[in-house]
């Protein structure tokens, strides 16, 4: 069963990312992630995964400057699907916002990530820390990702934004301008927001708090009771989507 690819979910892919659908925080390294069926599930840190967990986890280096992912464009995607993803954005940002009434002209958008930074582990200092543990077989949530029909990832990295620029076009590639002084009305100081002018294609939203949208992981296996890690390929799984666990 493979990945439903949209034009979000290419754009992460091309540069080695998985993607959140629904961009939040609280995601983070050394998470894991069970893809079953149809469904992707957050279990918790890595620690659950072995009996004997190391006092000292692998240490996550936090808010490293992604250059060559700053700025980065989505391509640019149906009205419909745009305004799923910036419902989620103004949600994780703190405000759970409708502001698709503003965008009812509009029949495509694209996103530009900002202030895009990285959260990362050492893979290698996972797998040193994992050799010192027995795999924790009495989990029955794990038993069904490890040893079941299940498929267990392990978050290496996550990519993460506070600022992210919207863009509006009509079918003919025309820029469709929106009402921002209604659009920062409805936000009311929840989610800051920004634009060239009060009426303007290009939108700005942003918060206190850093958003997940892409991440790395690795996938988790066992043989003969001993753990593996095989890099996850970009673009294999995804929050809220079918899987590929090839």
């Amino acid at each position: 069963m493979g990945v439903c690819h949209d034009k979000t979910t290419t754009m992460l892919r091309t540069q080695n990312y998985n993607v959140v659908r629904h961009p939040r925080d609280g995601i983070n390294p050394l998470d894991l992630i069970g893809a079953f069926k149809d469904a992707v599930h957050q279990l918790g840190g890595l620690d659950k995964l072995i009996s004997n967990p190391p006092a000292n986890a692998p240490t996550i280096t936090r808010d490293q400057i992604a250059a060559d992912l700053e700025g980065q464009q989505s391509d640019k995607q149906a009205a419909g699907i745009g305004l799923s993803f910036l419902s989620s954005i103004l949600k994780a940002l703190g405000g759970d916002l409708d502001v698709s009434a503003q965008y009812q002209k509009a029949r495509r958008l694209q996103f530009t990530f900002n202030d895009v930074v990285t959260d990362t582990v050492a893979p290698l200092d996972v797998g040193e820390y994992l050799k010192k543990g027995q795999v924790n077989a009495d989990n029955l949530v794990l038993q069904q990702f490890v040893l079941g029909q299940g498929t267990l990832f392990l978050i290496t990295q996550t990519l993460k934004a506070k600022r992210i620029t919207v863009k509006s076009e009509n079918e003919n590639g025309t820029e469709v301008k929106v009402d921002v002084p209604v659009i920062k009305g409805i936000a009311s100081g929840k989610v800051n927001v920004e634009s060239s002018a009060d009426q303007s294609s290009l939108v700005t939203y942003s918060g206190d708090k850093s958003i997940v949208f892409g991440f790395q992981a690795f996938r988790v296996g066992v043989a003969g009771g001993v753990l593996s890690l095989v890099p996850a390929a970009p673009g294999s799984v995804s929050f809220g989507v079918t899987f590929d666990p090839t």
